[in-house]
């Protein structure tokens, strides 16, 4: 019977009946970022200046701008924080009533399931989805990946990160001063 419903949505989406797809792409987008200052953090603390160094003397931009940022090692990882802290609190915002929406449209034609815990049940499903796919996708690949090479992560994501750094700085400062 499930499958009947979850099979059902999925014909209203192909016969191109309104379907609110925005909030499961900016989730995307928002693991990615999450995932981006994740990877920033490990790559920041794991990599060492022995091995970015003689590539910053043969002139490599990115390992010159990956130097760069672990000499400011304090205001960057209190920036990667940040952006950690603003993506995980939208992921949770946009991300279960999302799942919940879209879990609810199933289990409506699901006449096993009483009408009165479908929302509930809708909402607790919808957060465990987004709890694990931010912990793996948004925590624990990047994560992984970054320990096993640091000094290719912070090569890549310094330059992202410098321009993010222009514009949130002055707050990262401040909350870093505080902290």
């Amino acid at each position: 019977m499930l499958l009947t419903a979850i099979l059902a949505v999925l014909r209203r989406v192909a016969r191109g009946e309104r379907t609110d797809m925005w909030p499961f792409l900016l989730i995307i987008v928002l693991l990615a970022v999450n995932g981006f200052f994740v990877a920033l953090e490990f790559a920041l603390v794991g990599s060492r200046r022995s091995r970015l160094e003689p590539l910053a003397d043969a002139g490599d931009r990115s390992a010159i701008r990956a130097l760069a940022a672990m000499k400011e090692l304090s205001v960057q990882l209190a920036g990667a924080q940040l952006g950690i802290t603003v993506a995980s609190l939208l992921l949770g915002l946009i991300g279960e009533p999302a799942f919940a929406h879209f879990i609810e449209s199933v289990a409506h034609h699901a006449s096993w399931i009483p009408q009165g815990w479908i929302r509930p049940i809708s909402s607790v499903i919808g957060l465990l989805v987004i709890v694990f796919a931010h912990m793996v996708l948004g925590e624990m690949v990047p994560k992984n990946l970054t320990l096993t090479h640091p000094e290719s992560v912070l090569k890549i994501v310094s330059g992202p990160n410098r321009l993010y750094l222009l514009f949130a700085r002055p707050l990262v400062i401040v909350l870093n001063w505080f902290g």
